[in-house]
């Protein structure tokens, strides 16, 4: 005996629509998203490592500063 309130059709999955973004007068779905994202891996990537460097560098200058080091 099922013990949840909730109608049947509740638990049956249904898929998620898939996004439409407006970008310079043409729609994008999900799938063209995900093949843009395909293609531009390992730029994102470098573009991410190099900030997280330039974070790192921008936090040891503030704790150098709060410490009177520099």
């Amino acid at each position: 005996m099922d013990s949840c309130p909730l109608p049947k059709q509740h638990h049956e999955r249904t898929p998620a629509p898939i996004p439409e973004e407006e970008v310079e007068g043409t729609k994008m779905t999900g799938n063209d998203i995900d093949m843009w994202s395909e293609k531009h891996v390992g730029s994102l990537a470098l573009v991410r490592t190099v900030l997280g460097f330039v974070n790192v560098l921008l936090g040891l200058v503030v704790i150098a500063k709060l410490f009177e080091v520099i």
